[in-house]
């Protein structure tokens, strides 16, 4: 502080004490770079427990930059072959995948990202075969959902079937089955989707809810509506019954679907009402989104397109404003 190298912080440290800030970013990058590598890890590992200690029942509040400071002793100490490295890597890795798997539910944009690196940790040691198998399986569907990349897809699959109980192994095979479908193979794609149900029976009932419903959506693509009909209303009465509730509103969004083409629009009626419910408890900029899209169906299906064309013109510029690739997409 004397030779003005650091400065005292506006925010109130963790814990005790007072918060510090380097004055210049060059100062902190100079002084990182002068550490040595075994020091760094140590340093890295010490910090990011402390946070934890130190944040107590609040930790979930730094939980990422937790798993950052876990990351950065792991990979310094695999760099230098120390003798711990295998247990930070544990560590490391468990901290990133809680971290993806809370973004992933909240619909963040940066569990992608979390999810590749925490794939990449769990090749640079003998990672858990469930945990490895997880984090790739989830970073090959979210890499195929948003940028249609699918060249982790093949073998995320192979590492799904080695051990069992593997979180996203029905998502995974639902976007197998999407693959086999576009590829003109409907019998591959239609045995995958049955595979995935089966798959998430051990998953729990929010996993077998999403799996029930991509069943259905993939009966209604390949175009065996009857079936489509029959499956996404069983989706829908299984969801209810378990209170499965995040596939509910997938679930609401395809019955309405099949109300439109039984040309019941009281009962679609009845369903948008019921999707906006589930998406008001959300209280999220995405669900607000979503809630005028699914608006602006039901006045088009109903015939009032002017009303129709406003609500999604104001979808499309809140998915734009989210910068949401995806939703964007369905929006347009």
């Amino acid at each position: 502080v004397r030779r003005d190298l650091l400065v005292e912080a506006d925010e109130r440290a963790p814990g005790e004490g007072r918060a510090y800030r380097f004055k210049h970013v060059l100062i902190r990058d100079v002084t990182y770079a002068a550490i040595p590598k075994a020091q760094r890890s140590r340093m890295h590992d010490s910090y990011g427990r402390w946070l934890e200690e130190a944040f107590g029942d609040r930790r979930d509040e730094v939980a990422e930059i937790v798993a950052h400071h876990a990351e950065q002793a792991f990979l310094l100490a695999s760099e230098l072959g120390r003798k711990e490295a295998p247990a930070l890597g544990e560590r490391a890795l468990a901290l990133l995948a809680e971290v993806a798997r809370r973004a992933f539910l909240r619909n963040d944009s940066a569990a992608r990202g979390l999810y590749e690196r925490a794939a990449d940790l769990s090749e640079r040691f003998a990672a858990d075969p469930a945990t490895h198998a997880n984090v790739h399986a989830a970073a090959a569907v979210l890499r195929d959902d948003e940028v249609g990349d699918r060249t982790g897809l093949e073998r995320a699959r192979v590492l799904c079937e080695a051990v069992p109980g593997v979180e996203f192994h029905g998502r995974l095979l639902n976007s197998l089955a999407r693959r086999a479908f576009e590829q003109d193979d409907p019998e591959r794609a239609r045995a995958l989707w049955d595979q995935a149900v089966e798959v998430c029976a051990t998953l729990g009932d929010e996993a077998v809810g999403l799996a029930r419903v991509n069943r259905a959506v993939g009966a209604y693509l390949i175009g065996e509506l009857d079936r489509f009909r029959e499956l996404i209303a069983d989706a829908l009465t299984y969801i209810r019954a378990t209170g499965a509730s995040q596939s509910l509103f997938p679930a609401l969004v395809w019955n309405r679907v099949a109300a439109f083409f039984r040309g019941d629009l009281s009962g679609a009626a009845a369903l948008t009402a019921q999707m906006d419910a589930s998406l008001a408890t959300l209280r999220s900029a995405q669900a607000e989104v979503l809630r005028l899209q699914g608006r602006a169906r039901q006045h088009f299906v109903c015939g009032d397109h002017s009303e129709a064309a406003r609500l999604a013109g104001l979808s499309v510029s809140g998915w734009r404003g989210l910068g949401d690739s995806h939703g964007l997409g369905n929006a347009l």
